[in-house]
């Protein structure tokens, strides 16, 4: 629990290693992904974790050491599952259709999460098994962690269609009191992604847009590319609009307090996405392959020996790959070929006249 000026009791983060949340979950991790602000009305919940089960037992462990107020909002950041799963875990269908519980969202939220986790859910599952280790026994010789945390739970998923869309690229709001601003943040570490920063208490969520790794912007389990450039852009916009920031919270990583620092570690974030990607691409201009791309590209010491720019969870290797999918180099290569292809089929005709005629 912080203390803030004036008196006020903000919840950053709770995280607690339950024994037994649910039978399905021997060993839950219940670590609540939340910004939770008691208030006159209730709590605000950011991000409600993986699974309902595991969601319900962190909130029971709030009450353990807080005042027992409903939920009235929940914030999704995001379009991954392990970010909205937990919702039912918080509240009901009931509470959210009666207007008890607002849902506030990015825009495109709704289509994003159908995408990755209905139309493509079973092969994604499938792949994420692989590429977390999930049916490795945790322990030194089976599973240590899953890169970005010690891992996700095994619970019951569920969802809610926002009642509330966040479209304007930044967009202030009041929420019970509290002084909400969200800025949007698209084709980042999501689809649709959203950064929300509570001036009153000089604190930014930042989602999974500054964390303390090098992140992924290609994943194995085959989530869609993520755009270095544009992470790269809205983490320095971020700085720009919330310049007196003293908290910044991830949701699998621990808070960093202090604006130096977090300015910082933003900065070194920001630089790091935006070499990878400059560096990468001036390479592929070049005619480098991505193989031998990612054999030549070393990141400086001064961004690449930071602990938060390390590759705990994301890869040099497979981010630069990453780069060249999604950046125009693929589409040049596309284009040199219908080229090509119209230049022979000119001269292809141009033959075929003059022997006819």
């Amino acid at each position: 629990m912080i203390e803030f000026p004036g008196g006020d009791a903000f919840a950053v983060a709770v995280f607690t290693r339950a024994a037994r949340a649910d039978a399905l979950l021997p060993k839950a991790e219940a670590v609540i992904c939340l910004a939770a602000r008691m208030a006159v009305a209730g709590l605000i919940i950011g991000d409600t974790l993986m699974s309902s089960e595991t969601a319900a037992r962190a909130l029971e462990l709030y009450y353990e050491h807080r005042p027992k107020v409903p939920v009235k909002n929940i914030i999704f950041t995001h379009s991954h599952g392990d970010h909205f799963g937990g919702v039912k875990g918080f509240v009901t269908d009931e509470e959210i259709e009666s207007g008890a519980v607002k849902v506030y969202a990015p825009d495109s939220f709704t289509e994003e999460a159908i995408s990755e986790n209905v139309l493509a859910g079973t092969a994604m599952t499938r792949r994420g098994m692989y590429m977390y280790g999930s049916f490795l026994k945790p322990g030194p010789q089976g599973q240590v962690s899953g890169g970005l945390g010690l891992s996700t739970s095994h619970g019951t998923s569920t969802f809610a269609v926002p009642t509330d869309v966040i479209t304007e690229p930044v967009h202030e709001e009041v929420i019970d009191g509290v002084r909400v601003t969200f800025m949007l943040a698209p084709g980042t570490e999501a689809p649709s992604e959203m950064l929300f920063y509570l001036a009153d208490f000089k604190a930014l969520g930042s989602a999974e847009d500054v964390t303390h790794t090098m992140h992924n912007l290609y994943t194995l389990r085959g989530a869609k590319t993520r755009d270095a450039k544009a992470w790269s852009d809205y983490v320095r916009l971020a700085m720009e609009l919330f310049p007196d920031v003293e908290i910044i919270f991830a949701q699998h990583h621990w808070p960093t307090w202090g604006n130096d620092k977090i300015l910082k570690l933003m900065s070194d974030q920001a630089d790091l996405y935006k070499y990878l990607h400059d560096q990468t691409l001036r390479l592929a201009n070049k005619g480098l392959t991505p193989v031998e791309i990612a054999d030549q590209i070393e990141v400086p010491d001064a961004i690449g020996k930071q602990w938060y720019n390390r590759g705990y969870y994301g890869s040099l290797s497979h981010n630069v790959k990453a780069i060249i999918r999604r950046r125009p180099v693929r589409a040049a290569v596309r284009f040199s070929s219908v080229v090509r292809s119209a230049f022979w089929s000119s001269v292809f005709s141009f033959v075929r006249r003059r022997i006819s005629s």
